[in-house]
């Protein structure tokens, strides 16, 4: 329980040095990861902060030896990770957007992103894939307004998938996509 309240703590902390979206590279940035890891590293866990590449990278270690991994705006996502392919033409917003974490329970991606399409149109792209992938069984489908969410969760392996789309006021839309995987129980 201590690692999950070292674990929000330090989200907190590395959205608040991220700013609003970019890292400076300012020397008080690297005074700061100290502070915070010295503030965190309490009860035998050790943190780890990391300000580099427009994105903060953290690691914990409890007294267990339980580690948690996170990177956040600048983690590196693949197709895989997203278990989903990538909308044709969508790109990743200026600002970054892609979030990782790990640990012993499984991984959890969330990553963000934009297209010139429709919002009906890039959610009826999303929606032919995950109902393809649920077979017989039904997906969340949820429109409100200019807002929409997509979920589905695999029983069999307990995969979670879940879209959000919003229009954008040039008619555009602004997608995140999150993926959640458990790791396999011994």
């Amino acid at each position: 329980m201590k690692t999950n309240s070292t674990v929000l703590v330090a989200t907190l902390l590395a959205a608040a040095l991220t700013g609003c979206g970019k890292v400076s590279d300012k020397v008080g940035d690297k005074a700061a990861e100290k502070i915070a890891e010295a503030a965190l590293s309490k009860d035998g866990t050790k943190v780890k902060i990391d300000t580099a590449a427009n994105g903060v990278t953290i690691t914990s270690t409890d007294s267990n030896g339980a580690k948690v991994s996170m990177e956040m705006g600048n983690a590196k996502v693949t197709e895989a990770d997203l278990g989903l392919p990538l909308y044709p033409g969508a790109v990743v917003p200026s600002s970054g957007g892609s979030n990782r974490t790990t640990s012993a329970q499984g991984s959890v991606v969330v990553a963000s992103f934009e297209s010139k399409d429709s919002m009906d149109k890039v959610a009826a792209f999303y929606r032919a894939k995950l109902q393809a992938m649920a077979g017989a069984k039904s997906i969340a489908d949820i429109k409100v307004e200019d807002a929409m969410m997509l979920g589905f969760e695999d029983d069999a392996s307990k995969q979670a998938l879940q879209l959000t789309f919003n229009k954008t006021d040039s008619g555009g839309t602004v997608f995140s996509i999150t993926h959640s995987v458990p790791n396999p129980k011994p």
